[in-house]
């Protein structure tokens, strides 16, 4: 039997309509986020995303990640600046875009005042050439919170960091512009027209709203058992899983799949093994993703596909049946271990990539709240 795109049936326009750029994520209606919302009963938030670190996982061809301070936060003292009457220093990094591109969250290390951070901790001693001891960015936890707007006005002087990485880094949203099919991208947008120098005219990551949603990860875990290289996730499993635990998918939900991969996220030697022989969504399993609407969907391996392809002489062939042809995105290297050891399966789904316009992916932090 042939597949999809081996025969000469029409994939496009879209069911959605040809002008259509958001996909499955169209499901997700006010009623829909409003369901999803009554699943907090505990008030507690599980991070889904890995720590972002030098060295981590990553292929070649995405480019190696680095974070180097560029100016500490005691280059201030004369001759290299003139003091200020406030005692200000400020610290640079270099990673290759800014830490504080667009809207950004600003980390305790980031402004000192008389040679000391927040609390006191002393800028020198905190300082490495590799970033922060104490205070970095990764320290932060999610927030969620009651919110109020206040309008403030004013100047300081702060520290800026560079980053140089993929926008395929580590836990990230892929968009539909990621991947095509015989020159066409999702909804049959021509891939060459569509694409510049400064990244994509149409489908770029700035186009996908917040995600919020019911969200549900799938144990393909054998009792805790990670899942062998090169197996793919069968729908039989995953059925059994969901009838044992009394979930059933529906239309515009966010499903992930646990293999046990992501526990081997901090030894990147390991980790890395994974790009070219991995457990993951087959052939199988995402026709029965499509096939139920799901708005997003991944796991916790680097590609969130079976490695290698289970169809010879294909590459990626999951990504491009879920993107290009169905019009689903994919959370990559998903961090579920927490969730899959605390058995929560089922929980409010928010997720909001960073909006670079044009760009194929974006990294992020996905929150299940329960």
């Amino acid at each position: 039997m042939s597949e999809w795109f081996e025969d000469d049936s029409p994939w496009y326009p879209s069911k959605f309509g040809s002008d259509d750029i958001l996909g499955t994520l169209n499901y997700l209606s006010p009623d829909k986020i409003i369901s999803a919302v009554k699943l907090v009963r505990h008030g507690l938030v599980i991070r889904l995303s890995h720590e972002i670190y030098n060295g981590m996982p990553g292929r070649d061809t995405h480019g190696p990640f680095y974070y180097l301070h560029s100016q500490r936060a005691y280059d201030v003292r004369p001759p290299l600046r003139q003091a200020t009457r406030n005692k200000f220093g400020g610290a640079l990094c270099r990673i290759e875009t800014s830490d504080h591109m667009a809207t950004h969250l600003d980390s305790l290390n980031h402004i000192s005042f008389d040679g000391k951070f927040y609390n006191g901790i002393d800028s020198y001693e905190n300082s490495t050439v590799y970033g922060s001891l104490k205070l970095g960015i990764e320290s932060v936890p999610p927030i969620v919170t009651r919110g109020i707007v206040v309008a403030l006005f004013f100047v300081i002087g702060g520290a800026l960091c560079r980053i140089e990485t993929s926008d395929h880094m580590a836990t990230h949203l892929d968009s539909l512009n990621h991947i095509s099919f015989d020159g066409k991208f999702y909804n049959g947008i021509d891939s060459y027209e569509n694409s510049t120098v400064y990244g994509s005219l149409k489908l770029g990551i700035e186009s996908v709203p917040p995600i919020v949603t019911r969200g549900i990860v799938v144990d393909c875990t054998d009792s805790g058992k990670i899942m062998e290289p090169g197996e793919p996730i069968a729908v039989e499993r995953v059925e059994k899983f969901l009838d044992e635990n009394e979930l059933k998918v529906r239309e515009g939900d966010a499903v992930f799949f646990h293999t046990g991969v992501s526990s081997f996220w901090n030894n990147p030697q390991k980790y890395n093994t994974y790009y070219d022989r991995s457990p993951g969504i087959g052939m199988e399993l995402a026709k029965w993703i499509s096939d139920r609407g799901v708005s997003v969907t991944g796991s916790d391996t680097p590609a969130t596909e079976v490695s290698p392809p289970e169809i010879d002489g294909t590459r990626l062939p999951v990504h491009q049946y879920l993107i290009t042809k169905s019009g689903i995105r994919l959370i990559d290297n998903i961090n579920t271990q927490e969730a899959a050891s605390k058995k929560v399966y089922q929980f409010l789904f928010v997720c909001a990539p960073l909006r670079i316009r044009g760009a194929t992916a974006s990294p992020v932090v996905p929150l299940a709240i329960y």
